[in-house]
């Protein structure tokens, strides 16, 4: 199964550095660009099913490229796929708590369990249980997965077979990049490359 993750395109908050989580988001100007120029981008590549986070930023996005895309996609919303839910930390400045790198290691150390946020573990159970149950009705086709960049690491864990403890440190995707997999099973546990990356 290939698999095109593309994160969603730049939001207003975002562009503030507030910390977002699971709230919802409205895509900035330049993020409806950013999306448009990645749908162009991927509009003649081969996409048999594209699936979003029901997040509206990252479903937006979505609705952007499986528009534009020959032929034209419907986008199916999955839970699964929201960003992790970063509890009472939502809505603030992610500087207050040490900027994007010291934030996202604090989060994966479990710092903020006091803030009511996701535990990873759990974040990466739900995304590991999406990527099984698609692999089973889509191992032969292509597929789009819109959503978020924490939970790509996330997805990159489960999908490499690493341990969580080392989801930290992998890079993720710029604004309405895409990063295409080639994923296999065997027995139980995937076997993943990187394909490309492809930037709006």
């Amino acid at each position: 199964m290939k698999v095109i993750y593309i994160r969603h395109g730049e939001t207003l908050e975002n562009a503030k550095g507030i910390v977002m989580g699971q709230q919802q988001g409205r895509l900035s100007k330049r993020g409806i660009a950013q999306a448009e120029r990645i749908a162009k981008k991927l509009r003649n590549i081969k996409i048999d099913a594209i699936y979003s986070s029901d997040l509206q930023r990252a479903y937006r996005t979505a609705q952007i490229i499986a528009g534009l895309h020959k032929p034209a996609l419907h986008v199916a919303k999955a839970k699964a796929l929201r960003e992790c839910y970063y509890g009472r930390l939502q809505g603030k400045p992610r500087k207050d708590y040490g900027g994007e790198e010291e934030f996202r290691y604090r989060y994966f150390a479990g710092e903020f369990k006091k803030y009511g946020v996701e535990d990873p573990k759990k974040a990466y159970m739900r995304v590991s249980n999406f990527i099984k149950r698609v692999y089973e009705k889509h191992k032969n086709k292509d597929i789009a997965i819109v959503s978020h960049g924490s939970l790509f690491r996330i997805f990159a864990a489960a999908i490499y077979g690493i341990k969580l403890e080392s989801a930290v440190g992998i890079q993720a995707p710029e604004n309405c990049e895409a990063i295409v997999f080639e994923i296999k099973k065997h027995g139980d546990k995937f076997h993943s490359k990187l394909v490309m990356n492809i930037r709006a």
